[in-house]
């Protein structure tokens, strides 16, 4: 027998980036990991901006806790990775998070080149959650 890794099914983030402008500091709803039990995860983030010229950023963090509502606060929050914007072309990136814990939020700051807000579609979060099975 030898441990491979195991996906779950896409399952969305809730998180409102469709928009976002120029400095906007955005969370997810609270995900819950204690039923699922996860130990990773491949958190696929989607962006597109409203402007050709966009050439920004947008940093995306975790806020860890072991217990609902009772979360890191946002300044203290785990940084993920970061998104480079290219226009209005859709751009994707996967981030591999490691040791998920049992309660968590997904925060994204989008930092603009030029004071542009993201596309009004398109924007969105979603991830894979990763377990060991024997084979």
């Amino acid at each position: 027998m030898s441990a491979k890794p195991e996906y779950s099914g896409a399952q969305a983030v809730t998180i409102s980036l469709n928009s976002a402008v120029d400095g906007a500091d955005v969370l997810s709803n609270e995900l819950d990991n204690s039923s699922n039990l996860f130990l990773d995860s491949d958190l696929e983030i989607e962006l597109k901006g409203s402007n050709a010229s966009e050439t920004g950023s947008v940093a995306v963090y975790m806020l860890r806790g072991n217990a609902t509502s009772e979360l890191e606060d946002v300044n203290n929050a785990t940084r993920l990775g970061t998104v480079y914007l290219n226009g209005t072309t859709a751009v994707r990136k996967v981030v591999r998070v490691h040791e998920l814990p049992k309660f968590y939020k997904l925060r994204a700051v989008h930092s603009s080149s030029n004071a542009y807000a993201l596309d009004s579609t398109g924007n969105g979060m979603a991830f894979l959650g990763v377990n060991i099975q024997d084979v």
